[in-house]
């Protein structure tokens, strides 16, 4: 029969299951797509609820999010220097924060001392390309500091966690999921074995406990230590996710748009 010890134990159970599920639920994926704000659910990347487009501060390429929950983004157009913006994670409005240098700014990412960090084309607009830059960005002056190169190409992505940036290859080169020291800018295949796919992914973003998540048309997790990414699902419409940063979840009541569409 069962004893006391047992259903304390099933008391246990049951409450650390609904506190991983309270964790679970608690974020949700806000997401750009040329301007038009999705909120994803990253349990199976259905689309929340959307919102109206983001201003018209051209094509964004980054979004990142400090420990503040203050959400940036990258925009800029073709040919001319990257702006950031700051992105209101309820309604997708954004404000001008700054006006940086740089004409090939890929990727941002909040790191060490939350301070803001990029990827930057040093070459971009000339042939051929060039190796990406690990780079600082200035919020008050917009100036920006080169941290040292990753020694690859084409990306298009960034996150930190573990005390290090995370980068995804999958275009020039096709190597896939990359580390990058904070410290030096140097990057490293996390797997050689496994390559990535031209454009599989457009946007990296880390979920406050520590899962790493990719998008494009589609929704992966993966896993950082073999850089194998398992797919979760296709985004419902097919948007193109050019940018994603996890922010916490706004209640059916509150949503704001069409929710499921």
């Amino acid at each position: 029969l069962p004893t006391a010890m047992h259903y304390r134990a099933l008391l246990i159970g049951l409450l650390a299951s609904l506190t991983l599920t309270s964790i679970a639920a608690s974020q949700e994926i806000m997401s750009i797509d040329a301007g038009r704000v999705y909120w994803l659910d990253p349990h199976d990347g259905s689309v929340v609820r959307t919102g109206q487009a983001v201003g018209n501060q051209g094509t964004w390429s980054g979004m990142a999010k400090d420990s503040q929950g203050r959400v940036l983004g990258s925009s800029g157009y073709t040919w001319l220097p990257f702006a950031i913006y700051e992105i209101d994670p309820l309604t997708g409005q954004t404000q001008f924060v700054c006006q940086t240098s740089l004409l090939g700014l890929t990727a941002i990412s909040f790191g060490p001392g939350d301070g803001l960090y990029g990827l930057n084309n040093p070459n971009a607009g000339q042939a051929g390309g060039g190796k990406y830059d690990l780079v600082t960005i200035d919020l008050i002056t917009g100036s920006t500091s080169v941290v040292g190169s990753t020694g690859f190409n084409t990306f298009g992505t960034l996150a930190y966690s573990q005390g290090s940036f995370w980068a995804y290859e999958g275009g020039y080169d096709g190597v896939g999921l990359v580390r990058i020291d904070s410290i030096t800018g140097a990057g490293v295949d996390v797997n050689p074995a496994v390559r990535g796919p031209n454009d599989l992914v457009d946007s990296l973003c880390f979920s406050d406990d520590g899962v790493l998540y990719l998008l494009d048309y589609g929704l992966w997790i993966m896993d950082t230590e073999t850089g194998v990414p398992a797919f979760i699902n296709f985004i419902p419409g097919a948007p193109l996710i050019v940018c994603a940063e996890f922010v916490p979840f706004l209640p059916a009541p509150f949503s704001l748009g069409t929710r499921g569409a």
